[in-house]
């Protein structure tokens, strides 16, 4: 998922990417809200490593709770699309090492 909001003269900017590998838990929704809860991947230099990957809540305001609900069945449609991409190729992966042998 990637979000992108700029405005100019006030200065707001809001450029982010997750994939679902990211993905701590699955997307819900509050009121006009999406929620994503992700891993953590600001880049403190400092950070310890204990802190490192730690779950961040992103909120993503919606027009309306109908547009955040639409979102959120998009992403689970999504999610279950790369699952089972996912699972085709490792099928199909031992099957050719099962039979290349």
């Amino acid at each position: 998922m990637s979000v992108k909001e700029m405005e100019i003269l006030g200065h707001r900017s809001i450029d982010w990417d997750y994939s679902f590998e990211e993905f701590v838990c699955p997307p819900k929704v509050e009121e006009n809200a999406l929620i994503l809860s992700v891993k953590d991947k600001s880049s403190a230099v400092f950070q310890k490593k204990e802190n490192r990957g730690q779950e961040v809540q992103k909120r993503v305001l919606l027009q309306n709770s109908a547009t955040a609900q639409e979102v959120l069945k998009a992403l689970d449609e999504a999610w279950t699309a790369c699952q089972q991409h996912t699972l085709v190729r490792q099928t199909s992966g031992r099957f050719i090492n099962q039979f290349s042998n």
